[in-house]
Protein backbone atom coordinates (compact mmCIF):
# COMPACT_ATOMS: atom_id res chain seq x y z
CA UNK A 1 0.00 0.00 0.00
CA UNK A 2 1.33 3.20 -1.05
CA UNK A 3 2.25 6.21 1.62
CA UNK A 4 -0.14 8.98 -0.11
CA UNK A 5 0.95 11.30 1.90
CA UNK A 6 4.38 10.78 1.88
CA UNK A 7 3.63 10.30 -1.54
CA UNK A 8 2.00 13.61 -2.43
CA UNK A 9 4.97 15.11 -0.32
CA UNK A 10 7.48 14.20 -2.28
CA UNK A 11 6.03 14.78 -5.34
CA UNK A 12 4.65 18.15 -4.36
CA UNK A 13 8.68 19.36 -4.26
CA UNK A 14 9.09 18.27 -7.79
CA UNK A 15 6.27 19.63 -9.13
CA UNK A 16 7.06 23.20 -7.46
CA UNK A 17 10.11 23.36 -9.14
CA UNK A 18 8.33 22.99 -12.52
CA UNK A 19 6.49 25.41 -11.64
CA UNK A 20 3.57 23.84 -13.44
CA UNK A 21 0.35 24.46 -10.66
CA UNK A 22 -2.03 26.01 -12.73
CA UNK A 23 -6.10 25.84 -11.95
CA UNK A 24 -5.76 22.94 -9.10
CA UNK A 25 -5.34 23.50 -5.61
CA UNK A 26 -2.96 21.32 -3.53
CA UNK A 27 -6.01 20.30 -1.50
CA UNK A 28 -7.57 18.91 -4.72
CA UNK A 29 -3.73 17.29 -6.11
CA UNK A 30 -4.01 15.12 -2.54
CA UNK A 31 -7.17 14.23 -2.91
CA UNK A 32 -6.87 12.95 -6.61
CA UNK A 33 -4.23 10.81 -5.08
CA UNK A 34 -5.91 9.55 -2.08
CA UNK A 35 -8.61 8.63 -4.61
CA UNK A 36 -6.38 7.10 -6.97
CA UNK A 37 -4.34 5.00 -4.35
CA UNK A 38 -8.29 3.00 -3.80
CA UNK A 39 -7.87 1.17 -7.07
CA UNK A 40 -4.39 1.24 -6.92
CA UNK A 41 -2.46 -2.24 -8.15
CA UNK A 42 -0.01 -3.41 -10.54
CA UNK A 43 -0.64 -2.93 -14.69
CA UNK A 44 -3.14 -0.25 -13.81
CA UNK A 45 -4.54 1.88 -16.85
CA UNK A 46 -5.89 5.18 -15.87
CA UNK A 47 -6.92 8.30 -18.90
CA UNK A 48 -6.47 11.56 -18.51
CA UNK A 49 -8.91 13.91 -20.43
CA UNK A 50 -7.40 17.55 -20.16
CA UNK A 51 -3.11 17.32 -19.63
CA UNK A 52 -2.53 21.17 -20.48
CA UNK A 53 1.29 21.57 -18.70
CA UNK A 54 1.05 18.43 -17.04
CA UNK A 55 0.21 19.31 -13.62
CA UNK A 56 -2.05 16.57 -12.17
CA UNK A 57 -0.79 14.18 -15.81
CA UNK A 58 2.69 14.32 -13.16
CA UNK A 59 0.46 13.31 -9.69
CA UNK A 60 -1.05 10.63 -11.34
CA UNK A 61 2.43 9.38 -12.68
CA UNK A 62 3.94 9.97 -9.53
CA UNK A 63 1.35 7.66 -7.41
CA UNK A 64 1.75 4.67 -10.70
CA UNK A 65 5.35 4.87 -10.69
CA UNK A 66 5.43 3.31 -7.01
CA UNK A 67 3.69 0.01 -8.98
CA UNK A 68 4.22 -2.02 -12.09
CA UNK A 69 3.18 -2.19 -15.40
CA UNK A 70 1.23 1.40 -14.99
CA UNK A 71 -0.12 3.16 -17.82
CA UNK A 72 -1.76 6.61 -18.17
CA UNK A 73 -2.96 8.37 -21.31
CA UNK A 74 -2.93 11.72 -21.83
CA UNK A 75 -5.60 13.03 -23.59
CA UNK A 76 -5.65 16.72 -24.84
CA UNK A 77 -5.37 18.99 -27.98
CA UNK A 78 -2.62 21.26 -25.73
CA UNK A 79 -4.48 24.59 -27.52
CA UNK A 80 -6.62 25.44 -24.88
CA UNK A 81 -10.86 25.67 -25.41
CA UNK A 82 -12.84 28.69 -26.70
CA UNK A 83 -13.68 30.78 -24.03
CA UNK A 84 -11.21 30.17 -21.73
CA UNK A 85 -8.36 31.07 -20.09
CA UNK A 86 -5.89 29.15 -21.21
CA UNK A 87 -6.65 30.09 -24.97
CA UNK A 88 -4.26 32.68 -26.28
CA UNK A 89 -1.79 31.12 -24.28
CA UNK A 90 -2.15 27.89 -26.25
CA UNK A 91 -2.11 29.90 -29.22
CA UNK A 92 1.22 31.58 -28.53
CA UNK A 93 3.26 28.87 -27.09
CA UNK A 94 3.80 25.00 -27.89
CA UNK A 95 2.08 23.72 -24.64
CA UNK A 96 2.60 20.49 -25.95
CA UNK A 97 6.22 20.61 -25.98
CA UNK A 98 6.06 21.96 -22.39
CA UNK A 99 4.02 19.40 -21.14
CA UNK A 100 6.43 16.58 -22.68
CA UNK A 101 9.12 18.59 -20.68
CA UNK A 102 7.10 18.27 -17.24
CA UNK A 103 6.37 14.99 -17.33
CA UNK A 104 9.53 13.56 -19.15
CA UNK A 105 10.40 11.65 -15.94
CA UNK A 106 7.56 9.58 -16.72
CA UNK A 107 8.04 8.53 -19.81
CA UNK A 108 7.76 5.11 -19.92
CA UNK A 109 4.38 5.39 -18.32
CA UNK A 110 2.35 8.84 -19.76
CA UNK A 111 1.38 8.17 -23.26
CA UNK A 112 -0.07 11.28 -24.63
CA UNK A 113 -2.66 11.38 -27.17
CA UNK A 114 -2.65 14.45 -29.16
CA UNK A 115 -6.78 14.38 -30.10
CA UNK A 116 -10.02 16.29 -29.27
CA UNK A 117 -11.66 14.16 -26.63
CA UNK A 118 -14.58 13.43 -28.45
CA UNK A 119 -12.61 11.03 -31.19
CA UNK A 120 -10.22 9.77 -28.86
CA UNK A 121 -12.69 7.85 -26.95
CA UNK A 122 -12.52 5.61 -30.05
CA UNK A 123 -8.80 4.16 -29.30
CA UNK A 124 -10.27 2.70 -25.64
CA UNK A 125 -11.70 -0.59 -25.83
CA UNK A 126 -14.95 -0.38 -23.38
CA UNK A 127 -14.06 -2.02 -19.31
CA UNK A 128 -10.75 -1.42 -20.16
CA UNK A 129 -9.84 1.54 -17.90
CA UNK A 130 -9.36 1.30 -14.24
CA UNK A 131 -9.22 5.13 -13.41
CA UNK A 132 -10.43 8.15 -15.65
CA UNK A 133 -10.06 11.70 -14.70
CA UNK A 134 -12.00 14.25 -16.45
CA UNK A 135 -10.94 17.98 -16.68
CA UNK A 136 -11.22 18.89 -20.05
CA UNK A 137 -14.25 20.81 -21.77
CA UNK A 138 -16.31 22.53 -18.97
CA UNK A 139 -19.05 23.38 -21.25
CA UNK A 140 -22.17 21.41 -20.78
CA UNK A 141 -22.18 19.85 -24.13
CA UNK A 142 -18.32 19.24 -23.61
CA UNK A 143 -18.61 17.46 -20.34
CA UNK A 144 -21.49 15.18 -21.07
CA UNK A 145 -19.74 14.01 -24.31
CA UNK A 146 -17.06 13.19 -22.01
CA UNK A 147 -19.16 11.26 -19.71
CA UNK A 148 -20.95 9.52 -22.36
CA UNK A 149 -18.03 8.56 -24.35
CA UNK A 150 -15.72 7.29 -21.38
CA UNK A 151 -17.85 5.80 -18.51
CA UNK A 152 -18.03 3.16 -20.63
CA UNK A 153 -14.22 2.55 -21.00
CA UNK A 154 -14.30 2.27 -17.16
CA UNK A 155 -14.21 -1.23 -15.57
CA UNK A 156 -16.79 -2.06 -12.83
CA UNK A 157 -14.99 -1.51 -9.71
CA UNK A 158 -12.98 1.30 -11.13
CA UNK A 159 -13.18 4.78 -10.25
CA UNK A 160 -14.73 7.71 -12.57
CA UNK A 161 -13.43 11.41 -11.13
CA UNK A 162 -12.61 15.27 -12.51
CA UNK A 163 -12.34 18.58 -11.49
CA UNK A 164 -14.50 21.81 -10.86
CA UNK A 165 -17.42 20.27 -9.36
CA UNK A 166 -18.34 23.18 -7.48
CA UNK A 167 -21.87 22.22 -6.12
CA UNK A 168 -24.36 19.16 -6.45
CA UNK A 169 -26.69 20.81 -9.09
CA UNK A 170 -29.87 18.52 -7.40
CA UNK A 171 -29.54 19.89 -3.97
CA UNK A 172 -29.32 23.85 -5.07
CA UNK A 173 -32.59 25.81 -4.75
CA UNK A 174 -34.82 26.48 -8.14
CA UNK A 175 -33.27 30.31 -8.30
CA UNK A 176 -29.27 28.90 -8.24
CA UNK A 177 -30.62 25.98 -10.69
CA UNK A 178 -31.90 28.73 -13.00
CA UNK A 179 -29.77 30.89 -12.85
CA UNK A 180 -26.60 28.32 -13.48
CA UNK A 181 -28.86 27.13 -16.52
CA UNK A 182 -28.57 29.86 -18.20
CA UNK A 183 -24.45 29.68 -18.43
CA UNK A 184 -24.02 26.45 -19.78
CA UNK A 185 -22.38 26.84 -22.40
CA UNK A 186 -19.63 29.07 -20.46
CA UNK A 187 -16.27 27.68 -18.73
CA UNK A 188 -17.13 29.54 -15.57
CA UNK A 189 -19.17 32.31 -14.35
CA UNK A 190 -19.76 34.23 -10.85
CA UNK A 191 -23.54 32.44 -9.46
CA UNK A 192 -25.30 35.65 -7.84
CA UNK A 193 -27.36 33.50 -5.68
CA UNK A 194 -24.52 31.24 -4.53
CA UNK A 195 -21.91 34.02 -4.16
CA UNK A 196 -19.49 32.29 -6.38
CA UNK A 197 -18.12 31.26 -9.50
CA UNK A 198 -19.42 27.89 -11.03
CA UNK A 199 -18.49 25.39 -14.05
CA UNK A 200 -21.91 25.47 -14.60
CA UNK A 201 -21.36 23.21 -17.22
CA UNK A 202 -19.74 20.53 -15.64
CA UNK A 203 -22.79 20.85 -12.54
CA UNK A 204 -25.57 20.09 -14.68
CA UNK A 205 -23.86 17.69 -17.06
CA UNK A 206 -22.58 15.90 -13.90
CA UNK A 207 -25.97 15.71 -12.52
CA UNK A 208 -28.09 14.72 -16.07
CA UNK A 209 -25.89 11.42 -16.26
CA UNK A 210 -25.49 10.49 -12.69
CA UNK A 211 -28.47 12.18 -11.21
CA UNK A 212 -26.39 13.53 -8.34
CA UNK A 213 -24.92 9.82 -7.46
CA UNK A 214 -21.61 10.94 -7.20
CA UNK A 215 -19.46 12.22 -4.61
CA UNK A 216 -17.64 15.27 -3.83
CA UNK A 217 -14.56 15.47 -1.66
CA UNK A 218 -15.54 18.84 -0.34
CA UNK A 219 -18.78 17.11 0.91
CA UNK A 220 -16.75 13.72 2.08
CA UNK A 221 -13.32 14.58 3.39
CA UNK A 222 -12.86 16.55 6.90
CA UNK A 223 -9.61 18.04 4.61
CA UNK A 224 -11.88 20.27 3.11
CA UNK A 225 -12.84 22.91 5.53
CA UNK A 226 -14.62 25.72 4.24
CA UNK A 227 -12.87 28.52 1.78
CA UNK A 228 -10.35 25.72 1.01
CA UNK A 229 -10.71 24.70 -2.97
CA UNK A 230 -11.61 21.70 -3.29
CA UNK A 231 -13.85 20.78 -6.26
CA UNK A 232 -13.04 17.26 -7.29
CA UNK A 233 -15.91 14.69 -8.28
CA UNK A 234 -15.40 10.67 -8.22
CA UNK A 235 -17.83 7.65 -8.36
CA UNK A 236 -17.31 3.75 -8.04
CA UNK A 237 -18.69 2.36 -11.11
CA UNK A 238 -21.27 -0.38 -9.91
Amino acid sequence: MIDTHACFMQCLRKIRGLDIIEGISYHELYSLQRILATVQKNGLVAIEIGSWKGCSSYFLAHVLSHLKGCKLYCIDTWKGNTGTWNIEEGGRFDIKKIFEYNVAEFSDIIIPINEDSKTAHTQFKDDSADFIFIDGDHTYDGMLADLTNYYPKLKKGGIISGHDSNSKFGMLSPKAQQEIGEYCDIDCVYVESLGKRVHCGVTVALFDFFDDDYLRTADEFSRAEEGVKNSIWWKIKS
